[in-house]
């Protein structure tokens, strides 16, 4: 159906309206928080999905073995030089609820997510306005150029900025109540990782700007109870940090702002080295970085008078580079551009610009840049979201093979055998069985190790050839009984003898469909697996020959 001049005018004037309604107080406030909710919506949806069969990985395997229950010295203990406490008891306390069951720790990664973004959109709002707030929120729900929004690995950096962020908006309530509530989220802040240190450090910079010399508890006991952690935690010689290292500050800090701004954008990732997650390509964030820094000061300037959460978000940033620096080179260094570190420097950094410009609304050409930035930055973080759902999925899926292998040979296994590295350490046989036995297994069934994809049933393998361990021994050549000849032949129950005469390099395989395990004469172990062996050799036939006990007795 054509409309006519007359409808179309009507049509401009009522979208003009529309706008006009949005750009309002009060239309804004709700047009905002209507996007945020469905942005939120949006986020949980392609997370599960993204997620889907998602099982324990890297850090996640070590909190899973190494659970110990709910006393202060085990929760305590350092995790790769780190207070994890918060996400050991998150641990301890699922596995017992819900058994190895991994979706309650994926949906409290991704409600920590999405909680993190309606706090930063809560901050910014009352700053520079609901509209400019949602940018930063809707960008932050989506920065798959971090693993935060996926990865359960990774959830102790939400956890501890998740805290923090509540603890800041506690604090502008300016009372005792407030005061009180901030003190205890700093705690779980700093329970959680050594960012709700720098949060803490940032409570206190903020408060002193305000010169509430009296309200400085708020920060000091949350410090103080991390320095006591400190001191006990200095006998596991976790390698904490190098003192000499703070001279390294200025340039982590560029380095990490570099970062931060290029995972905010979609810049950090650098298509002419393959696309890879981590670490964040810096190049183009540095010549972002040096103009939110000009605009943060000439924001700053404008407003006259700088706002008292700038010296919050100056603070906590300033103490993530600081601690940074301290323990680069050290045994777990936070390297300035890995993807995981610049999480809680984009909030940091998203913080430092409301501030900087609080009390001035953007205007509508205003809006369109940050709106233009929005468009900008989700695309290429939207495909890094997928790239990490994938990774997630890979990883779950070989973790399970490996661990579904130990569980299948768990009389043969070494207790200190070890099937690829886990997060910074390995996970032992021995670890991760008596885990097992205590809240049930993790790997697959011998059906489902079958019907896995070709990586992880060739994962299956190569543990299964690190358990087994083929071995060379002694056979009488009267005693062998041989048939076959091809290139491959199926192992009976209990090992044989193989024998070529034109030799060659003789391989095993029993889910995988390529041979990946090197064998000479072997003895391998019964198991209640049915899938045969089977033996290859690289050049000419194979016979395959079973002992016949009746000779030579």
């Amino acid at each position: 159906m054509s409309t006519t001049p007359a409808d179309q005018g009507s049509i401009g004037v009522r979208s003009r309206a529309a706008v006009e309604r949005v750009l309002e107080p009060e239309g804004s406030e709700r047009f905002a928080r209507r996007a945020l909710a469905l942005a939120v919506v949006t986020y949980v949806a392609l997370a599960l999905w993204l997620t889907r069969d998602a099982s324990f990985t890297i850090d996640e395997l070590r909190y899973f073995a190494q659970s110990d229950g709910f006393a202060p010295g085990s929760i305590a203990t350092p995790f790769g030089g780190h207070l994890t406490a918060v996400t050991r008891f998150f641990y301890e306390a699922s596995l017992r609820v819900f058994g190895p069951e991994h979706l309650p720790f994926q949906l409290l990664t991704i409600a920590l997510a999405a909680t993190a973004a309606v706090l930063l959109f809560a901050l910014v709002k009352r700053r520079v306005g609901p509209l400019a707030a949602l940018a930063p929120a809707v960008m932050l729900l989506f920065l798959g150029s971090t693993p935060e929004v996926l990865q359960g690995n990774a959830v102790m950096w939400v956890q501890a900025s998740v805290a923090g962020l509540a603890a800041f908006l506690a604090l502008e309530r300016r009372s005792r109540a407030g005061d009180a509530l901030a003190c205890v989220l700093l705690i779980l802040a700093v329970l959680s990782f050594e960012v709700g240190v720098a949060f803490a450090i940032g409570a206190g910079a903020w408060i002193l700007s305000e010169r509430g010399w009296r309200r400085l508890w708020v920060a000091a006991v949350p410090l103080a109870l991390y320095a006591a952690w400190w001191l006990w935690a200095l006998k596991f010689d976790q390698g904490f940090a190098t003192a000499e290292n703070v001279l390294l500050t200025p340039s982590y800090a560029a380095d990490s702002l570099a970062a931060a701004v290029a995972a905010l954008t979609g810049l950090g990732i650098d298509l002419t080295e393959g696309a890879r997650l981590s670490p964040i390509a810096t190049g183009w964030g540095r010549v972002v970085a040096a103009i939110g820094v000009a605009l943060a000061i000439f924001g700053a300037r404008r407003t006259g008078s700088p706002a008292k959460m700038l010296w919050g978000a100056i603070g906590l940033l300033s103490a993530l580079w600081i601690a940074g620096a301290l323990s680069y080179g050290g045994l777990f260094p936070r390297l300035p551009d890995a993807d995981r570190n610049a999480y809680p420097v984009v909030i940091g950094l998203v913080l430092v610009l409301a501030a900087s410009f609080q009390g001035s609304t953007p205007s509508r050409r205003g809006l369109l840049v940050i709106l233009g930035l929005v468009a900008f930055a989700l695309p290429v973080n939207l495909w890094l979201m997928r790239e990490r759902g994938a990774l997630v999925r890979a990883e779950s899926e070989l973790a399970q093979a490996r661990l579904a292998m130990i569980e299948l040979e768990r009389d043969a296994v070494p207790p200190g055998f070890v099937s690829g590295k886990v997060g910074r350490g390995p996970v032992s046989a021995g670890e991760y069985l008596a885990a097992a036995d205590r809240f049930g297994g993790l790997g697959y069934s011998v059906a489902e190790v079958g019907a896995a994809s070709p990586p992880a049933r060739q994962q299956a393998d190569e543990t299964l050839g690190g358990i087994v361990s083929p071995r060379i021994v002694a056979v009488d050549e009267e005693r062998l009984e041989c048939a076959g000849g091809g290139s491959e032949a199926e192992i009976p129950p209990g090992g044989a003898v193989l024998r070529s005469e034109e030799g060659g390099t003789a391989s095993l395989r029993r889910f995988a469909d390529e041979p990946t395990i090197e064998a000479g004469t072997l003895a391998l172990p019964l198991d209640e697996a049915s899938q045969p062996w089977i033996a290859s050799i690289s050049a000419g036939t194979l016979e395959i020959c079973a002992v016949n006990s009746a000779k030579g007795s």
